[in-house]
């Protein structure tokens, strides 16, 4: 799983948005501290270049990945906890925001995909308290 977490972590970060839509299934789940709902790839793939457009212009200069740890639900289901440390340029200098999101994934005939994904905070509430402090 860790090498599933680094292709995440660097196709987020060069924003190859094909080699991460390759990373969830056709329809997933995503949850938040603001509700869930179900998500239909293609609508995912429209969405993550704006996404990425706007994290970098509030100053976010690289996501990575921190720790993380995942277990075997059964044959099929692996859950993934992990950690991401978002360096955002503010005011002051560089801030690291810590970020928590879990993951389950689906493993198929060797191909993984993301089914259901969870942040654990509300991501923007979380860089608006920053770029105000």
């Amino acid at each position: 799983m860790k090498t599933f977490l680094e292709n995440y972590e660097r196709a987020n970060s060069v924003g190859d948005f094909s080699a991460l839509s390759d990373l969830y299934a056709d329809q997933f789940i995503f949850a938040s501290p603001n509700g869930s709902q179900n998500i239909k790839k293609e609508d995912f793939l429209k969405v993550i270049p704006k996404r990425k457009q706007f994290f970098l212009s509030i100053g976010l200069k690289e996501t990575k990945l921190g720790t993380f740890s995942f277990s075997e639900l059964d044959e099929f289901y692996i859950q993934i906890k992990a950690q991401w440390e978002m360096t955002i340029q503010i005011p002051k200098g560089n801030a690291v925001l810590i970020v928590e999101s879990t993951y389950i994934v689906e493993n198929r005939a060797g191909v993984s995909r993301i089914v259901l994904q969870i942040d654990h905070q509300d991501l923007m509430a979380k860089v608006n308290a920053l770029t105000e402090s």
